[in-house]
């Protein structure tokens, strides 16, 4: 998405600077509006690129090349993926003829954003502890793990909507119940195995 976001700059005209800068509420409010709508038209892309084989095996498993996700993932994605993420990005602002410092500060936005949710860290300080509408790393990295889950970038209201949403935790449950039921393997079990690692 920055690559293509800064090609951009190169074939639309240099937008002409107002003699007055956006106010705060106008620049918040429009930011958080354009966070609410790429975010929900990302998760529509998205769940279309999972659910349609041709599409994903031409397109999204590029991005699905690492089940452990970090930041430089983020941007890995086929062109056309890039295509159609970058211009959701840059193109969305354009609708409400925003004041280019806006559009600036939201392009730095959504590049943090997305860098963060691909990080693979899950920090004490990060944003998902604090806002439970917010997926953040965690949820990026369930849906590397277990691609069929956790769609949405950035928020988790659609995939809890939808039944996607899963955590850490939901595994661990998973996992004791499946061991429940079908139980553990016992030490015995694997004397005189080669190990491998």
């Amino acid at each position: 998405v920055f690559p293509l976001t800064s090609a951009q700059w190169c074939w639309v005209p240099t937008p002409e600077l107002p003699p007055l800068a956006p106010t705060m509420f106008e620049m918040v409010s429009q930011i958080t509006i354009y966070f609410l709508l790429f975010d929900f038209l990302d998760f529509c892309f998205h769940f279309i690129c999972h659910k349609n084989k041709f599409l994903y095996r031409w397109c999204h498993s590029v991005h699905h090349v690492y089940s452990s996700p970090f930041a430089a993932t983020s941007q890995h994605m086929h062109p056309f993926e890039m295509l159609v993420l970058g211009g959701l990005v840059t193109m969305i602002p354009w609708i409400f003829h925003t004041h280019p410092f806006t559009y600036w500060l939201w392009i730095i936005v959504a590049q943090m954003i997305s860098y963060e949710v691909h990080t693979g860290y899950d920090f004490p300080f990060a944003l998902h502890r604090f806002f439970k509408f917010y997926s953040g790393t965690p949820a990026h990295d369930m849906h590397h793990l277990r691609p069929l889950t956790c769609f949405q970038p950035w928020l988790n209201y659609m995939d809890r909507l939808l039944g996607y949403h899963i955590t850490y935790d939901d595994l661990k449950t998973m996992a004791d119940e499946k061991n429940r039921r079908f139980g553990k393997y016992e030490m015995e079990d694997e004397e005189g195995l080669d190990r491998i690692n």
